[in-house]
């Protein structure tokens, strides 16, 4: 294998993790907003019936609340602030070539030449950067994923509280 093409792969590779990794936050926002509205739509509804274990039931949300709360402090530490490199735009690279085409006189091996070492320079120093950068994001996505699952036991500890409110009235 091609040395360029080892590194080129690198490179592609940590972008498309970089786009993954992006992706993946609008599942786990999608899902907080979803516990986060029961709660508040449970809350609603207790607090205008008299019910004798409300008190427990916001405990539970309580729980619920902090895990989601950390949660949500790993997504924003985890994707807020991370700068990413990328090649040269293709002009640049173009210009690029052709100031040392003019360098070297019309000799094409030796411009060729150095042209494939800039850019696999590039490819190595920006696939490092990226990958860094990655695994950082990917430890703290990992991280918030972990205390929203924590924050659904309180969750459901609560809303079966609730649901047995609803199906046994005042009487729980």
């Amino acid at each position: 294998m091609e040395v360029q093409q080892f590194f080129k792969e690198i490179y592609i590779f940590e972008i498309d993790r970089k786009d993954r990794l992006d992706s993946g936050i609008a599942v786990i926002l999608t899902a907080i907003t979803g516990v986060v509205v029961s709660m508040v739509f449970i809350i609603g509804i207790i607090s205008k019936e008299n019910f004798e274990w409300s008190g427990l039931v916001f405990l539970f949300f309580s729980v619920c609340s902090f895990s989601i709360a950390i949660s949500v402090i790993f997504l924003v530490v985890g994707f807020h602030g991370r700068s990413y490199k990328y090649l040269d735009y293709p002009r640049e690279l173009k210009e690029y070539y052709d100031k040392l085409e003019l360098f070297y006189k019309g000799d094409n091996s030796e411009a060729k030449s150095e042209f494939t070492s800039a850019i696999t320079r590039q490819f190595i120093e920006f696939g490092t950067h990226n990958a860094r950068a990655n695994d950082e994001k990917s430890e703290n996505y990992f991280q918030a994923k972990r205390w929203f699952a924590w924050s659904l036991l309180p969750f459901a500890c609560g809303a079966i509280v609730f649901g047995a409110f609803l199906v046994f009235g005042t009487e729980v």
